[in-house]
C-alpha cells in the first residue's frame, strides 16, 4: 500500500486525527515511514499527543510528540532511540532524516523557508558527529534543542544505547499574531 493510503487508513481507524494529519502526512510522504501508531496516553504528559513512526528505521525507533495546553501544538519533540552502534555507523543518515522531519515541523512555528537550510545543516552536522551533547539554537522565532545521549553496554544492551531528541518551540500563543501558522495536536 502506498504511504498516503496507509496514512488515510490510520486516520480512518482512529490512529491519528485530522488535526495532526498535515504534519503526519508530511512525515510519511518521504517514504521512510509507512504508518503511525498512537503512543499510549500513560507514556505522555498531560496535553501531549504522540505518534510512533513505523516501521523502525536505521537501527532505531522513531516518534513525534506534539505538546501544549491548546489544540495547537506549542512544542514538537522528535526522538530516535536505538543501538549505539546504529548511531555510530548511521549518524549521517539519522541526522538527515531528523533534519527533514524538523524542517517539516518548522512550519508549525511560522519559520520561513530561508531559515530551514541553517536548521537542517546544524542538526545533520551535530547528529553525524554522534557524540553526547546538549545544544540549543534559535532560528528566528524557533527555539531548537538537540540532546544526544549514548550509553555503554550492559547485560540488557551489550552494544550500548543511543537516543537523539530534537525539541522545537517558541514563545507566544499558537494561533495568535504573530504566531498564526500552527499544527494542531
Amino acid at each position: 500500500m502506498q504511504p498516503k493510503l496507509l496514512l488515510l487508513a490510520a486516520l480512518a481507524s482512529g490512529t491519528a486525527d485530522a488535526a495532526s494529519a498535515d504534519l503526519l502526512k508530511g512525515l510519511i510522504s518521504d517514504g521512510v515511514f509507512r504508518q503511525v501508531r498512537l503512543v499510549p496516553a500513560d507514556r505522555l504528559l498531560r496535553g501531549e499527543r504522540g505518534y510512533e513512526l513505523l516501521p523502525a528505521q536505521f537501527g532505531g525507533d522513531w516518534s513525534v510528540v506534539l505538546g501544549g495546553t491548546t489544540a495547537a501544538a506549542s512544542t514538537v519533540h522528535f526522538t530516535f532511540s536505538g543501538g549505539k552502534k546504529a548511531l555510530d555507523t548511521g549518524g549521517a543518515t539519522v541526522g538527515k532524516l531528523l533534519g527533514r522531519m524538523t524542517g517539516r515541523a518548522a512550519s508549525c512555528f511560522g519559520v520561513g523557508a530561508e531559515r530551514l537550510p541553517g536548521l537542517k545543516f546544524w542538526l545533520e552536522t551535530a547528529v553525524k558527529a554522534a557524540q553526547n551533547t546538549t545544544q540549543e539554537r534559535s532560528f528566528g522565532p524557533l527555539k531548537a534543542q538537540l540532546l544526544i545521549n549514548r550509553t555503554d553496554g550492559d547485560p540488557d544492551s551489550p552494544g550500548g544505547l543511543a537516543e537523539v531528541d530534537v525539541l522545537l518551540g517558541r514563545k507566544g500563543t499558537p494561533g495568535t499574531a504573530p504566531w498564526t501558522d500552527t499544527c494542531a495536536k
